[in-house]
């Protein structure tokens, strides 16, 4: 008899996966910081033509970077392991996460509308926080090339229960009938439920309005 019938399933090798991870977010970060310092150095002798050819590649490498990294995601076996959770409050979360595309923001000529004054940001959740906030950041940049130039997102946080709810709103412009359904959103909305599934949490994406929303358990102490 052959003892392949008897054989112990392979296990996910947690050390591997994780140094193959790495490896590659060091290679797109190098990627990513060589592209972005040449493409945003004013001094630099270039011509029109040579800049607006870096700014494309410049944005087809964050495309590639945030598609990459959904892959990963929605490939690793072993990611509820590997997860590094952390408590964490939301004001700081999202400031850096959604501000952490103020270019695209301007680029793409789209307001950015966040909560004002003290009253909002006490929540707290358990979170990777790395992760987290580069798949945040990720999803408003795909929000922002859809609504397009003379629009505007909107971003709101609340309770529900023991939940936190964080939403992103988009508004079209005026002279918009129909929004342009951003590349890859697919890819990345799957990684996202799969990500904030594993934090207990959901995710949902409503990509004719351009707004999704997001829930985590609440976090009771820092």
């Amino acid at each position: 008899m052959s003892d392949a019938k008897h054989a112990t399933p392979k296990q996910p090798n947690t050390a591997s996966s994780a140094q193959q991870e790495e490896e590659v977010y060091g290679t797109l970060g190098a990627l990513m910081g060589t592209l972005e310092v040449v493409a945003t150095d004013d001094v630099q002798p270039v011509s029109p033509l040579q800049a607006e050819r870096l700014q494309s590649a410049l944005r087809i490498s964050q495309a590639l970077q945030y598609q990459i990294e959904a892959l990963l995601t929605l490939a690793a076996d072993d990611l509820d392991t590997r997860l590094r959770r952390s408590h964490t409050r939301m004001r700081p979360l999202l400031e850096h996460a959604v501000r952490g595309a103020a270019r695209t923001f301007e680029n793409h000529g789209v307001e950015l509308r966040m909560p004002t004054g003290s009253d909002w940001g006490h929540e707290s959740v358990r979170i990777d926080l790395s992760r987290v906030d580069r798949l945040l950041r990720a999803l408003t940049e795909m929000l922002v090339t859809g609504v397009g130039a003379g629009g505007q997102i909107t971003v709101a946080v609340s309770r529900s229960g023991p939940e936190v709810v964080l939403t992103l709103q988009s508004e079209l412009p005026a002279r918009s009938n129909q929004p342009a359904q951003p590349v890859g959103a697919g890819l990345l909305a799957r990684s996202a439920h799969r990500l904030f599934q594993l934090h207990g949490g959901s995710f949902s994406l409503d990509l004719p309005a351009l707004s999704l929303r997001i829930t985590l358990p609440q976090s009771e102490a820092l």
